[in-house]
């Protein structure tokens, strides 16, 4: 009996640990919101994997004129230049893909297990919901 007992405790403490390690992964989708540099709204995707991701610049609420330029609605790649449970640092390769799109460097540390708040190089603040 204590043997059953101790096996099913260590089987429901391993499954533990392995659920928590999982919640705390930044991989996967979130969607950015931030200030640009004209004051409009902007959005933004980043898709997070363990070697890197991709970035997709969205026109945000009140900034239509973003909508035609070639740099929006395309998928630039995310180098990860530090990245751990809690904080993540990358930029954004937008250059190499179509010259004239601007390269991005982000900071951004995890508030709770739904939301990043960081900023830009520039000191701009970006706020992440996982989606």
């Amino acid at each position: 009996m204590n043997r059953i007992s101790l096996s099913i405790c260590f089987c429901w403490l391993a499954t533990s640990v392995v659920l928590a390690q999982e919640s705390t992964s930044l991989n996967g989708r979130w969607e950015a919101t931030y200030q640009g540099a004209g004051g409009g709204d902007n959005a933004a995707e980043l898709s997070i994997s363990d070697t890197g991701g991709t970035w997709t610049h969205r026109a945000g609420k009140g900034n239509k004129r973003a909508k035609n330029k070639p740099c929006v609605d395309r998928a630039f790649p995310i180098s990860i230049l530090s990245k751990s449970a809690a904080e993540i640092a990358f930029e954004v390769n937008a250059s190499t893909v179509l010259q004239g799109c601007p390269d991005l460097s982000v900071v951004a540390k995890l508030v709770d297990g739904k939301t990043l708040e960081g900023s830009f190089k520039n000191g701009n603040p970006i706020k992440f919901v996982r989606q």
